[in-house]
């Protein structure tokens, strides 16, 4: 066409979309709907208007099968007819039809309708109206050409631009002028034919052809043809649109393999496939599981009417159906497990996975998905979280009272802390021990140990204030209650201890059985658990032993002293490394000659003004959070610093003894550490006595025993202190491999009074003597006390009569004389 000179009338034209899935519903206006017709967007939401809204009923059956071509998505669909508007004017338009499918799968068709009122009589005068078809050309989405059919060729007269792009021509100039070059031979003359039918019946003549562009690439083009009136030279002419559907084509190939692949993949498998279509409320499913279908593996009222139940189990029907619907408001991926009867009438389990689509206004209208079987995997899964269920609680409940673990307990009670804290109630840690334990366990066995361990569980059990409660340890018991007021939990601690000690005495009348606990109060502040357990057990020591107190309080004198504690802890490590721990020494001397034999180390802790820490100060406390050891390895090592500075200043080296704390015996290498630090300062092992307190043997005898026995080997001497304070002494001292007993200061303090305590301390020394042990008396003060002892013919002895623990200068002063150094060149 001469796009130059030709006259290009104005069209008037207007487009708007509709849903073919919705009874042609229009759901948007375009480019020059409103102007042409009149209506408004407001207007089709109000009224509800479809496309047949615009048809007179006079030309509804015209319609029908317009409506189908674009049901089956035929593109290049049109059809003249005349359009109803607004105001109720009738025009003659020339509607054609672009079908599509939007993002989510959703039919859609894009509606252009051309007003060609002017242009009724082009058929009887179409040297006149030809120019006026072309302006309608110029708004159809495709390319429109008039032909006069020739004999059997075609000789073009118009066309638009979109016809000489579509088949490759650079300008209108460049075409022949005959349909040959765009028709094959086959194609023209197959043409011609059917226009012979078509000619005499005014009806539309539509195909889809495969055209070949100049370069010679193969097109698929949907013609739709319709004849006119004979032009000037007396031939019939014809109006050809031609819409280029290659990708239609491909993408309809492409959409039909694969649907042959989802069906091939659902008639071979065990998945199932499904298509929920929401408004409809219809579930489409392969066919698989066509047993539950009505027809065409269709389920309808699938949700409204329950069909699902059909084959959900009842336990997961009501999560099956609240995620149906939850997944229906907004578009969402997601899976679901649920238990289905699927192929026979036995529940199993599946997995289904989805994925819910909106359409063009934003509304979700479809869920695509797959279901399969997981039912082993899920029976594995119950099976794994059954056994964690279970491991759980074998790790966090105590095998002998079914009471909670201390880490279970802490953690449970925290949280409780954090999230049900109600300030109207009273909360209490209550700490418990069984005194006199060891009674049943040795004279009746661990089986009846374990029983009263039970039934003291039991009796905690009962109390309607009991929360959490867990036995820590051995035979101690800390409980989480919650009450009415302080009175109220108080009572409830008497009343179970006194029900267990009562029904104990009966089994056990000989023994002292009975329960020593402490209450801590918490306040909403209290969130340490660690804290308030030491707290209640602070309480409980302040009454253990005492059967009268059924049970202590903490209370703020208990707080002091804890603040003091934790003070006292906190600035050991800073003591240690700026030297205000100091080894101090105390002389023993031999009560024949009154001359040096030895001397014990021990430790002082000196203040900023130059006083000092006297030990009962801070020896308890460290021992209490275990910083004990420390100070023991820093007080041995300034002793063997010390004991080497004298060898090389030649000084004859004599026995010093210190003692180390019964916490020791917890640590593996103890014994390797002392050995290793003996051998670095060159310190023979046999100048060390190492102390050992009677009572440490009440802890864990066997592996105090086995260390003992190791230094003995090693060369070191073994000391037992406080001879007499503890228990079982004399095996005790049978078994244990000591080499020296240093009997306490109690014994002898009225041996100068009494000829009674003396024929007992003379029997005391008797009993060691006999077992080979030397003997060092603790505590002499009197000159009255050293004779005596050296008239019963003991030799050494240590006291302030004396002398007192001193530091190292002025033991050095005192005692590390030129007489010494003299006779260490003896030696």
């Amino acid at each position: 066409m001469d796009n130059k000179n030709k006259s290009v009338l104005p069209v008037e034209y207007g487009r708007y979309i509709i849903n073919n899935e919705d009874e042609y519903r229009v759901v948007k206006l375009l480019e020059g709907f409103t102007e042409m017709s009149g209506y408004t967007m407001e207007d089709i939401q109000r009224d509800d208007l479809k496309l047949t809204s615009f048809v007179p009923d006079s030309d509804r059956e015209l319609y029908v099968s317009f409506l189908n071509n674009i049901l089956a998505g035929e593109i290049g669909s049109y059809l003249q007819h005349r359009f109803v508007r607004k105001d109720g004017t009738v025009l003659e338009v020339l509607c054609f039809g672009e079908p599509f499918f939007d993002e989510n799968g959703l039919s859609l068709s894009k509606i252009t309708i051309c007003n060609v009122s002017d242009m009724v009589d082009a058929q009887e005068k179409y040297s006149t109206n030809l120019a006026e078809l072309e302006a309608v050309a110029a708004n159809i989405p495709g390319g429109v050409a008039v032909y006069e059919i020739v004999g059997d060729e075609l000789k073009l007269l118009k066309a638009n631009d979109e016809y000489y792009h579509l088949f490759g021509y650079e300008s209108p100039e460049a075409h022949p002028g005959y349909g040959g070059k765009v028709f094959r031979r086959p194609e023209v003359v197959d043409l011609v034919a059917e226009a012979s039918t078509y000619l005499h019946t005014g009806k539309i003549h539509d195909k889809d052809v495969v055209f070949y562009k100049t370069d010679g690439t193969p097109i698929w083009v949907r013609t739709r043809t319709k004849f006119l009136e004979p032009a000037a030279s007396g031939n019939y002419t014809m109006c050809v649109v031609f819409i280029d559907i290659t990708a239609y084509k491909r993408a309809e190939r492409e959409i039909k393999n694969q649907q042959e692949r989802i069906d091939f993949i659902a008639e071979n498998t065990d998945e199932i496939f499904f298509e929920y279509h929401i408004d409809e409320d219809v579930m489409i499913i392969s066919n698989c599981l066509n047993r539950y279908a009505e027809d065409d593996n269709h389920i309808k009222g699938y949700l409204n009417n329950e069909k699902f139940k059909k084959f959900v189990h009842p336990e997961d029907q009501e999560k099956f159906k609240n995620r149906l619907i939850q997944v229906s408001f907004a578009p969402q991926r997601g899976s679901l497990h649920f238990r289905t009867k699927a192929y026979d009438d036995d529940y199993t389990w599946y997995k289904a996975t989805y994925v819910s689509t909106s359409d063009e206004l934003g509304k979700v209208s479809r869920i695509y998905g797959r279901i399969y079987n997981v039912d082993n995997v899920q029976k594995l899964k119950n099976k794994i979280v059954s056994d964690k269920a279970e491991i759980e609680r074998l790790s966090t409940t105590d095998q002998v009272t079914g009471l909670l673990m201390r880490k279970a307990f802490k953690d449970k009670v925290t949280n409780y802390l954090a999230g049900e804290f109600d300030s109207r109630y009273c909360y209490a840690v209550i700490y418990s021990d069984i005194n006199d334990f060891s009674y049943v366990n040795d004279y009746f066995g661990f089986d009846s140990g374990n029983q009263m361990l039970h039934d003291f569980a039991q009796e905690i059990l009962k109390s309607p204030f009991c929360v959490y409660s867990s036995r820590i340890y051995s035979d101690f018991y800390v409980t989480f209650a919650k009450g009415d007021s302080r009175d109220e939990i108080i009572e409830a601690v008497k009343d179970t201890n006194t029900r267990f000690n009562n029904e104990q005495k009966l089994k056990y009348p000989a023994s002292d059985l009975h329960i020593s606990s402490g209450v801590y109060f918490l306040s909403g502040n209290d969130i340490d658990v660690t804290i308030a357990i030491d707290n209640a057990d602070l309480a409980r020591r302040s009454v253990k032993g005492v059967k009268e107190i059924p049970c202590g309080i903490y209370s703020d004198r208990m707080r002091k002293q804890r603040s003091h504690e934790q003070q006292i802890a906190a600035e050991l490590k800073n003591a240690l490394q700026t030297g205000q721990i100091e080894l101090f020494l105390q002389p023993k001397f031999s009560l024949d000659t009154r001359e040096l034999i030895g001397a014990e180390a021990l430790s002082r802790w000196r203040n900023p003004d130059g006083s000092y820490k006297l030990p009962y100060e801070f020896i308890s406390v460290l021992e209490k959070v275990g910083y004990i050891v420390d100070l023991d390895m820093y007080i041995y090592e300034s002793l063997l610093k010390t004991m080497s500075r004298w060898k090389r200043e030649g000084y004859k080296l004599f026995p010093v003894s210190i003692n180390f704390s019964r916490n020791h015996a917890s640590h593996r290498n103890f014994v390797d550490r002392l050995t290793a630090l003996s051998d670095f300062y060159k310190v023979d092992p046999s100048l060390i006595e190492i102390e050992i307190t009677e009572s440490s043997f009440m802890q864990d005898f066997n592996a105090l025993y086995n260390d003992m026995k190791k230094l003995r080997e090693r060369g070191f001497k073994i000391d037992i202190d406080d001879f007499g304070m503890g228990y079982s002494s004399l095996s005790v001292l049978l078994n244990a491999p000591v080499d020296i007993v240093k009997v306490d200061k109690v014994f002898i303090d009225n041996i100068a009074s009494s000829p009674q305590a003396r024929d007992y301390v003379n029997q005391i020394c008797s009993l060691i003597n006999l077992t080979n042990k030397a003997i060092v008396f603790e505590g002499v003060e009197t000159e009255a006390q050293a004779q005596i002892l050296a008239n019963s013919g003991h030799k050494m002895a240590q006291g302030w009569l004396f002398d007192k623990a001193i530091s190292v200068a002025e033991f050095e002063k005192k005692y590390m004389t030129d007489k010494m150094k003299a006779d260490s060149s003896n030696n």
